[in-house]
């Protein structure tokens, strides 16, 4: 499912999708990369760095939009 996801969305600049370690997962354990990042409900770090919050919701929207509309593909519990 993270190949597919991260084909769909490569165009997309403000969309990470970890890599996936295969050599180091299994069938019941899935090993990704570390990206660091924050929760986009803390509103407190978000104006702390400046970033514009009606961007953030617009950016997130469009993505779940484009994986149920456009693509037909998305993740069953879509979340920020």
């Amino acid at each position: 499912n993270s190949v597919r996801f991260s084909r769909d969305f490569v165009d997309v600049p403000w969309v990470c999708v970890p890599e996936v370690y295969r050599d180091v997962s299994t069938p019941r354990v899935l090993t990704m990369e570390f990206v660091e990042s924050f929760k986009l409900t803390n509103i407190a770090w978000i104006e702390q760095l400046g970033l514009d919050k009606k961007l953030l919701a617009k950016h997130t929207a469009n993505a779940f939009c484009r994986q149920i509309i456009e693509m037909g593909y998305f993740h069953c519990d879509p979340h920020p």
